[in-house]
């Protein structure tokens, strides 16, 4: 338990999240959450989850620089063609 949270609740949350994610996919009926979504508690365990994503950090940094001279190579970009056709076959393949 950490901060009054089991590791059964933390993850029926992630379990709900990804259920949820499909059923938004799918065009279907979303599941009733694990916990009301406007409670302390969910409030809790979204912030135990994100820790775990995250790896205990919290805050993600963007690097909003433009991409360097490499990017531009044609070895990146063939790789980033290549990147997206398998991204676009996923996602046909359902």
């Amino acid at each position: 338990r950490r901060l009054g949270l089991s590791i059964a609740e933390v993850e029926r949350l992630a379990a709900w999240q990804a259920d949820l994610l499909e059923a938004l996919g799918a065009g279907t009926m979303p599941p009733l959450p694990p916990v009301d979504p406007q409670s302390e508690k969910s409030l809790q365990l979204r912030g135990v989850l994100d820790s775990v994503r995250l790896g205990g950090a919290q805050m993600l940094t963007l690097d909003l620089a433009p991409p360097g001279k490499a990017a531009s190579s044609q070895v990146v970009q063939d790789e980033l063609q290549a990147l997206e056709r398998d991204h676009r076959a996923l996602i046909d393949f359902g």
